[in-house]
């Protein structure tokens, strides 16, 4: 069995962009950077594995995004995917 574990990408509260105290640290959105980092988590991590694999995600906004990310990254497909 093989683990992989993905962090989210770059967050606007990590830039200073968002106050998770303004607006909830759940919906704290990602940075064009990180949305970026996380399509090419995706390339690296590859299709076969993405699209076979078991995939848990929390359900922070930056969280969800960068598994979007992640599918666009390595071609496969949301309506793939169960949230």
């Amino acid at each position: 069995m093989v683990i992989k574990l993905v962090r989210h990408g770059e967050s606007l509260a990590n830039v200073g962009l968002q106050s998770p105290q303004a607006i909830g640290d759940h919906r704290i959105a990602l940075s064009p950077r990180g949305t970026e980092q996380a399509r090419r988590a995706g390339q690296t991590i590859g299709h076969d594995y993405v699209a076979s694999a078991l995939i848990y995600s929390s359900p922070y906004e930056r969280s969800r995004a960068t598994l979007t990310g992640i599918l666009e990254g390595a071609g496969v497909p949301r309506n793939r995917v169960s949230v």
